[in-house]
């Protein structure tokens, strides 16, 4: 491993952690948001400490001030190496990369300290207050910095000045509060590696981790597995590292995500088998969840079975201590579980029940308070290839509502391992051989690349189009993208579906498009679209409706967007013309309200829309070059939205001169006037820039632009009244 001096900050060379003399300190820190202040690499400190040996400097006087700052205080405290993430791993180096990502857990277990840095909290800050920054500090919230919490014994929490905050023993209680470990846990009263699969998936559920395989590869020490990082999986990464736990570990509680059938679901009607679930493939169809993001349910806590009795002892046991082979059930005595991967699935070996509907696998798992629980299984289609004696099965099963469905994945089995029970039905497990699709195969993935060329919209007859930057866009943020075929309205034709859903947030959006078949010829078809948004309260609200002719005709729009939902969460939808069919539209889609806003907020992506903070920019830089300075005001922007500085342009008479000013939006004209009469300060205020409605193309103008454009108007109430009463004679026509 790579270290630090902390005299120097000098990069040196060792073998073994073990082999450091006096042992060393680690940082834990969130990476910088500022472009113009980037972290810097390990090519940067060894570039630097090159510099600095032929001048005769010292490189901890020259590099960034996160490192200078992190090196005084490790030294302060009487340590002469430190590690810090940024500049200690050579990143151009996939092998050492990949070797820094599966030792890093114990590179923090066997560090002497652990400064965890937040640098978005004041040293006056009471961090056990209800509202403290420390609660809201972004530490909190990055998926690397769950196992730097955990694995040092001692960890110190420093302010954005480098004071101390407290210590993870001092502040236990709180963390418990925003981190959702037990503080048992973070004060070593409990080892958290015997904590259940579960237990541990859900304290990385809330998590964000700028590439999504991090995901995965940031738990690797919390479940003591090692396995390749290979950048560019995507999702593939949690896939494996789920499988790798399986190969190591009886822990059940990695199944036991998703939503629970509870006795008082008793009343819900159950849809028949066939097609049940095997036709629409949904995430919560598989064996393996797709993210940390889908163990968030909070009052679910999982843990494995044993021989003790209190529900205490369940959640300390530790899984190498289960003794599960002496306990004798109704359905024989509990043998430990098998799992072996095959190209049909998980072949699992487990009590299995036969319920009126479902077939049930008990998962040797119970939830807090103390109940078993089990996976419901649907059968899958069977397959030329599939063993007759060894059947496939997908996980979860619909129940039907008063007007739309519910889709469960588990089943609360009472509290008795003896006298198991569903929908007041007396269970009989056997130890049976079955498979279960683990995860999605190659034509269910839900990928960006797959997601696009499953796209339904995509089909030979397609009058709606949507764009391929849209579903990356979308998948950014998370969000699993469906397309899908429905034919409900008895009016419409060519309908189509985009389900967009995320588990964590929930975020649910449903977008339909048609034809109407009343209003609509051969020539000129009549497009309809709507759009709906869920929360919590409505995720199983209806979710169709037949078009309504008044409402949701396309070329009816006001402004040709409608927006829908509420102010929480809004989906504004529009559509153009298609470059090379003329009867197709292009789906355009915005996301605004709170939740959306700070969903894209956290990921940095803007739907539909550039960043609001570079609009912002772009007005406050114009803001403060006021009129009257001499000099042209343009509306060009820089890609970090400011705007770019010209020298003064000759002002155009006519709108033909627009092709001296191609860098602008069409329509758009740049001017000057070096007078500062209020007269001139008027021309400047209306004229930088000048619009030509005549020549105006409104889609070449961004958000930015738009900003800049009413910052300039806002201008001309006082400047006219400036006018009126100066030189009311000069107003320009």
């Amino acid at each position: 491993m790579w270290l630090l001096s902390t005299a120097r900050a000098e990069l040196h060379f060792f073998s073994d952690p073990a082999a450091v003399p006096k042992g060393y300190a680690t940082l834990s820190h969130t990476w910088s948001q500022d472009p113009n202040n980037p972290e810097q690499s390990f090519q940067d400190a060894q570039r630097i400490a090159t510099e600095c040996r032929a001048n005769g400097t010292n490189p901890r006087d020259v590099v960034c001030e996160k490192i200078r700052m992190c090196c005084i205080t490790a030294e302060r405290d009487g340590y002469h190496w430190v590690w810090i993430d940024t500049c200690c791993i050579n990143k151009e180096s996939s092998t050492e990369l990949s070797e820094a990502i599966n030792s890093m857990f114990t590179w923090y277990v066997l560090c002497e300290v652990c400064y965890a840095f937040l640098d978005d909290v004041s040293s006056d800050d009471d961090p056990k207050a209800t509202n403290s920054q420390f609660r809201h500090s972004r530490w909190h919230t990055r998926g690397w910095t769950l196992q730097e919490l955990l694995a040092p014994a001692l960890v110190y929490f420093l302010s954005k000045d480098w004071e101390t905050i407290g210590s993870k023993h001092d502040l236990a209680e709180t963390l418990e509060g925003i981190t959702r470990i037990y503080s048992k846990y973070l004060t070593r009263d409990w080892d958290f590696l015997t904590a259940s699969i579960a237990v541990k998936m859900r304290w990385a559920s809330r998590r964000k981790t700028s590439r999504v395989e991090d995901e995965a590869y940031c738990l690797l020490g919390l479940f003591d597995i090692n396995m390749p990082t290979l950048y560019g999986e995507g999702r593939q990464a949690f896939i494996r590292l789920q499988a790798e736990i399986v190969r190591l570990s009886y822990d059940t509680t990695l199944f036991a995500w998703g939503n629970v059938h509870l006795p008082s679901d008793e009343t819900l009607a159950q849809a028949p088998s066939q097609g049940n679930v095997d036709n629409f493939h949904d995430f919560h169809e598989y064996l393996f969840a797709p993210s940390p993001a889908y163990f968030h349910i909070p009052y679910f806590y999982a843990a494995a079975v044993t021989l003790k009795e209190k529900v205490s002892h369940f959640l300390m046991s530790h899984e190498k201590a289960l003794d599960v082979r002496n306990r004798v059930t109704s359905f024989g005595a509990v043998t430990p579980p098998s799992f072996t991967l095959t190209p049909h699935g998980m072949k699992c070996h487990f009590p299995i029940a036969e319920a009126d509907g479902p077939t049930i696998m008990v998962l040797l798992a119970f939830k807090y308070p103390y109940k078993h629980v089990g996976l419901l299984l649907c059968p899958a289609q069977p397959s030329e290839f599939q063993d007759p004696n060894l059947p496939v099965y997908y996980v979860s099963w619909r129940f039907k509502t008063t007007d739309s469905h519910r889709v469960l994945r588990l089943a609360d089995l009472g509290d008795d391992l003896d006298s198991l029970t569903f929908r007041g039905q007396s269970l009989k497990p056997v130890w049976r051989d079955i498979c279960i699709r683990a995860a999605p195969r190659t034509q269910d993935r839900t990928d960006t690349p797959h997601m696009i060329i499953r796209m339904r919209h995509d089909q030979t007859i397609a009058l709606f189009r949507v764009p391929r930057c849209l579903i990356g866009e979308l998948s950014a943020l998370q969000l699993l993208v469906f397309s899908s075929v429905f034919e409900t309205d008895d009016n419409a034709a060519h309908e189509r579906v985009l389900l967009c859903q995320e588990a964590s947030i929930p975020v649910r959006i449903r977008i339909k498009t048609g034809i109407c078949k009343r209003a609509s010829t051969d020539e000129a078809p009549m497009h309809w679209a709507w759009a709906m948004t869920a929360s919590r309260k409505t995720w199983y609200d209806s979710w169709d409706r037949p078009h309504d002719c008044a409402t949701d005709h396309v070329d009816d729009w006001k402004g040709e967007q409608r927006s829908f939902g509420d102010e929480e969460r809004t989906v504004r939808i529009s559509f153009t013309t298609d470059r090379h069919n003329k009867k197709t539209r292009v789906l355009h889609v915005e996301l605004h309200g709170t939740v959306y806003e700070e969903l894209q907020r956290e990921a940095n992506v803007w739907i539909g829309r550039e960043d609001p903070s570079r609009s912002l920019a772009a007005a406050a830089a114009l803001e403060s070059a006021r009129p009257g300075t001499g000099e042209a005001l343009d509306v060009q922007l820089t890609p970090e939205g400011l705007p770019v500085s010209h020298t003064p342009l000759p002002t155009p008479t006519t709108s033909s001169s627009l092709s001296t000013n191609a860098a602008l939006p069409r329509g758009v004209v740049a001017t000057t006037n070096a007078d500062s009469t209020p007269a001139a300060r008027l021309r400047d205020a209306i004229a930088s820039p000048i619009i030509d409605p005549r020549t105006l193309d409104l889609g070449s103008l961004s958000a930015s632009d738009l900003d800049a454009l009413k910052l300039r108007l806002s201008h001309l109430l006082p400047l006219l009244e400036a006018l009126r009463l100066v030189a009311p004679d000069s107003v320009p026509p």
